[in-house]
């Protein structure tokens, strides 16, 4: 069965590899062009060779051809015509030959036309020659030869040949030159190669040694963790047996190793959990991805453990480590537990307190309204006490009718107030699409005689958005702070009032500041506690439930109110509404 070749390779060893394969380029490529130098220089000297030969054997053949003429007209034996036909037939062939040796010289190519006319003159002399032998006999014939015509070609031959073989032999001295320089580069090459292949060879078998050596100690290392880990450490083939297990199992399990290998692990798992982990071990190894599982495992005494598992398939086999998590799960079941029973402790006490404060609302709300009769009753006696004998009894007399009729006063409005109160949450009305420009005009009005006689500016710098808001207590929000604005105004100064709004994520920030007497840092979170005050009746009258009111409007409409202020130098309400 064939299977696929994988391997893995680092960063430093793929960029060693790629060294190594550009150093042999590049010392190849140096080899291949000082050899194919040398080849090419090696075949221009033995082309040299070979024109110089031709050369000479064209004369030589030349040569033959007159012996062979000279040999028939004085001796008239047909025998010493053989040479002459022959080397006629060989001079035309080497004269072609050396025309396509040096058919890219066009200077040669000159050369070898004269050379190849004068040939064919001395050719076309001799034949003349012969023919004056045949019509006129031999002494006519050797007469002729003696004139010398044939002696002036076969001269100019000679030297033409002589002037081409003398180029030659420059050229085949130039050439030898740098044949000999090819081959003492190519043999350097060769040298230095060969020293660079073996300090490759070298380097890389100190490296492979390194590797080794450190791939060794690593191995030693992962086996020393494998067995000193205290989690659970295992390799599973994909037959489902244990192929590799560390001490821990023994630990955790109480199974020895010869009983672990003996059956594939699913067999120690937990009835419960068994087909839930075999789905999940199938799917990792499916689609080749990393698995995390909790799930239990049968003990040699009959108890079960937790176990977290985290898997990872690796070829034909899974690489797994797993920790006892048994105590976290019983820790939690007992956390569950508890927070149940607390849940439902605090479930029946929410509802305990919530119809607590039901009674308690409904409670105060009956009291308070009890109270209004008999309160209006001594309200309207002493009010009655006060105008019938005001005057008529001493001084104390009067001063005490006074007090009776300022605290009965101060009563109905406290009760008022606290009617108010507890009228937010019973007496609210449903929440609705409001436009809070429409609600400051309402509030304006109502407050109008109170800001005509503090003579206070009020300026809405900003448009106003429209909301789903309670319009009624967003309106007694408003009143409130700005009428608190004016009570508490800076007697030296006019009061200013400015009000603006700004939208921020999910919520509306609205701004409502003075130029009024301020209030210290320190008080910034008691103003809004029922029934705290900061100042004395007399001067600043009040209930101090005003601010506590604001406060629970603002978080009825699941917002915050707070404050920034200066002594002397005025106040700044901030508080939000949920815009969503």
């Amino acid at each position: 069965m064939l299977r696929k070749l994988h391997f893995e390779i680092d960063n430093k060893t793929f960029a060693g590899f790629v060294f190594v394969l550009v150093v042999l380029f590049v010392i190849q490529w140096f080899t291949l062009r000082t050899t194919t130098g040398l080849i090419e220089n090696t075949k221009l000297v033995n082309q040299t060779y070979t024109i110089i030969t031709k050369l000479e054997s064209v004369f030589s053949m030349l040569k033959d051809a007159e012996s062979g003429q000279r040999g028939y007209i004085i001796t008239n034996d047909s025998n010493y015509m053989g040479p002459y036909n022959k080397q006629r037939i060989e001079v035309q062939t080497k004269i072609n030959e050396l025309k396509e040796l040096t058919i890219d010289n066009p200077e040669y190519q000159k050369k070898l036309a004269t050379l190849d006319s004068l040939q064919k003159v001395k050719y076309e002399n001799m034949e003349e020659t012969l023919t004056l032998q045949q019509e006129a006999g031999q002494v006519a014939a050797i007469k002729s030869i003696m004139t010398g015509e044939e002696n002036k070609i076969m001269i100019k031959i000679r030297y033409l040949i002589d002037k081409m073989k003398e180029d030659e032999n420059r050229i085949l001295d130039q050439r030898t030159r740098e044949a000999n320089d090819s081959s003492s580069r190519t043999l350097m090459v060769i040298l230095i190669t060969g020293l660079l292949a073996l300090l490759i060879i070298i380097v890389s078998l100190y490296y492979i040694n390194s590797d080794t050596i450190k791939r060794k100690k690593a191995e030693e290392e992962l086996n020393r963790f494998f067995t000193l880990s205290l989690d659970m450490m295992c390799i599973i083939g994909n037959d489902g047996y244990f192929k590799r297990i560390n001490p821990a199992f023994e630990d955790v399990l109480g199974y020895s190793n010869k009983e672990l290998f003996s059956k594939p692990y699913y067999e120690f798992i937990y009835p419960d959990d068994k087909e839930n982990t075999v789905e999940a071990v199938n799917n990792m190894v499916k689609d080749s991805t990393k698995l995390n599982i909790e799930n239990r495992w049968l003990c040699k005494d009959g108890s079960f453990k937790w176990l977290a598992w985290k898997s990872v398939p690796v070829g034909d086999v899974r690489y797994a480590s797993a920790r006892d998590i048994t105590e976290q799960k019983l820790s939690a079941e007992r956390i569950g537990k508890m927070n149940e029973e607390l849940e439902m402790r605090v479930k029946k006490r929410t509802e305990q307190l919530k119809k607590s404060n039901e009674e308690l609302q409904q409670f105060a709300y009956i009291a308070s309204h009890d109270l209004q009769e008999p309160l209006r009753m001594v309200a309207s006696y002493m009010q009655l006490l006060e105008k019938k004998y005001k005057g008529k009894l001493d001084e104390k007399a009067d001063q005490y009718i006074n007090f009776a009729v300022d605290g009965a006063s101060r009563m109905k409005a406290l009760i008022n107030d606290l009617l108010d109160f507890s009228r937010l949450d019973t007496k609210a009305k449903p929440m609705q699409f409001s436009d809070f420009n429409e609600i400051l005009d309402d509030v304006t009005h109502n407050l109008k005689v109170a800001i005509k006689e503090s003579k206070t500016q009020i300026e809405i710098i900003d448009k106003m958005p429209s909301l789903i808001v309670d319009s009624t207590q967003i309106s007694q929000l408003f009143q409130n702070l700005i009428n608190n604005a004016i009570k508490f105004r800076n007697q030296n100064i006019t009061p200013i009032i400015k009000i603006s709004a700004e939208e921020q994520p999910n919520q509306w920030v609205f701004k409502i500041s003075d130029n009024g007497i301020g209030i210290e840092k320190e008080y910034y979170d008691r103003i809004f506690i029922i029934f705290q005050r900061l100042n004395n009746r007399v001067e600043y009258p009040g209930t101090g439930i005003g601010l506590a009111i604001c406060k629970k409007i603002v978080e009825r409409h699941g917002g915050q109110i707070w404050l920034e202020s200066e002594v002397g130098k005025g106040s700044t309400f901030f508080f939000s509404i949920k815009s969503k």
